[in-house]
């Protein structure tokens, strides 16, 4: 995802276009949600650091597992708006 948007931001001609559409579902979805992440414990926060480290792959896993538990702690009524 991240990736994806250096490429766009560089020009690059190899640009895979059919993966630029996942970017904006991934930071529409996790946006909101960054400041919660920290209610998740010391590796969500490391995770979410690495995020422009990682590949493709691992960048989509891991929004989805930071979306998973910040959802559960909406669920707990551990957050105080959803």
């Amino acid at each position: 995802m991240l990736l994806v948007t250096a490429d766009n931001l560089d020009k690059r001609p190899d640009l895979d276009f059919f993966e630029a559409p996942m970017l904006v579902g991934e930071v529409a979805a996790l946006g909101p949600r960054l400041n919660d992440v920290r209610g998740l414990g010391s590796e969500a926060v490391s995770k979410l650091g690495r995020l422009a480290s990682m590949t493709n792959d691992e960048v989509s896993s891991t929004v989805y597992e930071l979306l998973v538990g910040t959802a559960a702690l909406c669920g707990s009524g551990a957050r105080s708006r959803c």
